[in-house]
Formats: structure tokens, C-alpha cells, sequence
């Protein structure tokens, strides 16, 4: 359960979500993790999906007596694209290629 509401970017989620559900378009929520950074300080990160991109939604929130300080839901994007260059890469540096001779011939 979590310690501080987000009431602006459980808003931005189902806006994003109702918006891609009117298109037919299914999405997948990955994560919704709440981390507390101080005594005082929290945000809240959310990675959805819809296949075709990784949606990623987070809020921080300052906390201050009975106050909640927050700052813009912020929104990042990453096609699949890009997400196949990141794996492809860090497949090639857990495999690196075998140079000639290398392989055992």
C-alpha cells in the first residue's frame, strides 16, 4: 500500500490508458513502484505497455507536516526499436564476438 498518495498520476494513468482503450489498443502495466528517497521524499514510477513502446509515468512527492509537494507527472517513451538496440547490446557485451582463430577450428 502506499505511504503518500499520487492523486495527479493515478489521473495521468487512466487518462493514458481510457485514451489507448477507445483505439481498442490493450495495455500491460509492468511496474508501479512507490520508493522513498528520505524520510520525506517519495516518487512513484509506473512503466506500462502497449507492445509497441514502454510508457514510463513518474511523480515525485515532498512531503511537509500534513502537506503534499508535488512536481509534474513527467512521461517518457521508448519504441520497440530502440528497446531491440539496448537488449541487442547488452547481449553483445555479455557475448562479445569471437574473432577468427577464437573459435576452436
Amino acid at each position: 500500500m502506499s505511504k503518500v498518495p499520487f492523486p495527479e498520476l493515478d489521473e495521468a494513468i487512466e487518462k493514458f490508458v481510457s485514451a489507448q482503450a477507445a483505439k481498442n489498443i490493450e495495455i500491460v502495466c509492468l511496474a508501479d513502484e512507490e520508493t522513498a528517497l528520505s524520510d520525506d521524499l517519495y516518487v512513484r514510477s509506473v512503466l506500462l505497455t502497449d507492445e509497441r513502446e514502454l510508457v514510463h509515468l513518474y511523480q515525485i512527492c515532498l512531503v511537509s507536516g500534513s502537506r503534499y509537494n508535488y512536481t509534474a507527472v513527467e512521461t517518457n517513451r521508448i519504441s520497440t526499436r530502440y528497446i531491440r538496440m539496448y537488449t541487442e547490446y547488452l547481449d553483445k557485451k555479455e557475448r562479445p564476438v569471437e574473432t577468427e582463430g577464437e573459435s576452436g577450428r
